[in-house]
């Protein structure tokens, strides 16, 4: 009887910790999921432009593979982009340096993270992906007008395809054989890691000043570009 007439006598004091603990639960619940889905889940992006242009920094490419595969292994896709009502909806196989699969999204969602290798950040328009080291392996975003991509692509032979931008300009597509790292490297445009700073792009503004925006003069793919085609494995 004691304590009811001090809880009623103290009641909104009671009522303001209740709510305080009912916000803390929440935000400690989305922060959860928010960072749970760094390495697992779907991502999606806002805009609803037909993007026909693909840029690698300065340089750009005209999107003309009917099946939104861009990047191929002999007849096996590396790298698939595609609109889903205004979506972007990219899919990708990541290999190691023995040309072993190790990670795989399906239209933005991890159907294979093994060990959770790779640490992934996004919005709702740009997707990074970064290996335990720091080396940024896969980096993607929708400009609306262009979609941006830079990655690191390794093939079955052990091959390795570099896409990324340069900051005087233009773009370097470095080939590597088996056993021979990657002189160039892709700069990373989130903060890590996810789990602490979901969702923090800070370079993006700086990336977007590299990027041609608008019509004008693309190269014409003509379908997917085989980057492993003609190379033996040593």
């Amino acid at each position: 009887m004691i304590v009811w007439q001090h809880i009623k006598k103290h009641w909104p004091i009671y009522t303001t910790l209740l709510s305080l603990g009912l916000a803390i639960a929440s935000f400690a619940y989305y922060k959860l999921d928010k960072q749970k889905n760094a390495l697992t889940g779907v991502i999606s992006s806002p805009h609803s432009a037909e993007v026909k242009y693909l840029s690698i920094g300065s340089t750009r490419f005209i999107i003309d593979s009917p099946d939104g595969v861009f990047l191929k292994d002999g007849e096996q896709p590396v790298l698939t982009m595609n609109l889903n009502d205004g979506k972007l909806m990219v899919s990708t196989i990541i290999r190691d340096t023995k040309g072993e699969i190790v990670a795989e999204l399906i239209d933005n969602e991890w159907q294979l993270n093994d060990q959770n290798i790779f640490d992934r950040n996004y919005t709702d328009n740009a997707l990074e992906v970064r290996d335990q080291t720091g080396k940024v392996t896969l980096q993607v975003v929708h400009f609306g007008d262009t979609i941006h991509l830079a990655g690191i692509f390794r093939c079955r032979n052990q091959w390795t395809n570099v896409f990324c931008p340069l900051a005087e300009g233009g773009a370097v597509i470095d080939m590597k054989p088996p056993g021979v790292e990657p002189e160039h490297s892709i700069q990373q445009i989130f903060r890590y890691p996810s789990e602490r700073h979901f969702g923090s792009c800070p370079g993006l503004k700086s990336l977007e000043k590299t990027i041609v925006h608008g019509p004008g003069g693309a190269y014409r793919m003509g379908g997917a570009l085989d980057i492993c085609k003609d190379r033996q494995k040593k």
